[in-house]
């Protein structure tokens, strides 16, 4: 299964039990919001993405989200001359989709000649977290 960023597909506990033969999730983007990592571990389905894909897109355009949302009042970003806040840029460089292909298109192939995939693209693997950044769910 793939997930691209601007749609979402919602991979749950219930659509994990009903899918037997998933073996790879795979977002094509960053982050794994979408996949339900704990059932996917117990189920030993690896979860990959496509590590930084977004990071060109984002630096183009800092500063188009904050937290907390809506940003207060008193936000420093308020008054910045010649300063726009948005809540959040939905578009995408080009560069970022670009990268979101080649980075997909690797990780598929790895799948499917059975090759190792690059540790940094990795949430999932051999039914644990191999994941810095997700093991303390």
């Amino acid at each position: 299964m793939t997930k691209e960023t601007l749609y979402p597909a919602y991979l749950t506990k219930i659509h994990i039990d009903r899918t037997p033969n998933l073996k790879l999730a795979l977002t094509a983007g960053v982050g794994s919001d979408h996949f339900d990592v704990k059932a996917c571990v117990t189920k030993n389905i690896t979860v990959a993405e496509v590590t930084g894909s977004n990071l060109l897109s984002v630096a183009k355009h800092a500063g188009d989200t904050w937290y907390p949302q809506p940003a207060p009042a008193d936000h420093p970003w308020r008054t910045i001359r010649k300063n726009a806040m948005t809540v959040h840029y939905s578009g995408m460089t080009l560069e970022a989709q670009q990268c979101i292909e080649v980075g997909t298109k690797a990780i598929l192939v790895n799948f499917f000649e059975e090759k190792p995939q690059k540790q940094v693209d990795l949430i999932v693997e051999g039914g644990e977290i191999v994941s810095l950044s997700y093991k303390i769910m």
